[in-house]
């Protein structure tokens, strides 16, 4: 039974990418971003959060307890907030929390591991490490590290000063 339970919660994570909400942000997003030719914000970056993060969190020694789909929840959901950011100029960060904690909610995460998320996501844009606890530090080094500057064709144009653009591939 224990065994059941176990692979049901690793699989949590999956049922993100199928949440009709989750599905509808996404294309959203799409959809705002059609023309931006600086990093986007769809599905490829958000696996590539979450498996970068989840790599930084193995080569750390698996810290804090965490479990892998909640590394992954919180990579997936990390932008969700974006289309709200574009069309009500709300920070993706407090539009994603929110809207992550729906979706998480009915991907069968925890009241616990909801509150952990969504504050790793409300927090991944903040400068300080000091300031967020450690999946949201995670989450945040992942999403700068996900960033292909290296082989960017709008690099010059990014407002990213030199010294943070990626300069090769570090994961």
């Amino acid at each position: 039974m224990k065994k059941v339970n176990t692979q049901k919660n690793l699989n949590r994570h999956k049922r993100i990418l199928e949440d009709k909400r989750y599905l509808k942000c996404l294309s959203d997003i799409e959809e705002l971003e059609k023309n931006r030719i600086f990093c986007k914000h769809n599905l490829s970056h958000f696996i590539n959060v979450a498996r970068i993060a989840t790599i930084i969190w193995q080569e750390e020694g698996g810290r804090n307890s965490l479990k892998r789909d909640i590394i992954y929840a919180a990579g997936l959901l990390h932008d969700i907030g974006r289309a709200e950011e574009y069309t009500k100029g709300t920070p993706h960060e407090e539009a994603g929390a929110i809207i992550a904690g729906e979706i998480l909610q009915s991907s069968g995460y925890e009241d616990k591991e909801i509150e952990m998320i969504t504050r790793a996501i409300s927090a991944h844009r903040i400068k300080d490490d000091n300031d967020i606890d450690y999946l949201g530090q995670i989450i945040s080094k992942a999403d700068k590290l996900s960033r292909e500057c290296f082989a960017c064709s709008a690099s010059d144009m990014c407002k990213w000063s030199k010294e943070k653009k990626n300069k090769s591939l570090e994961y």
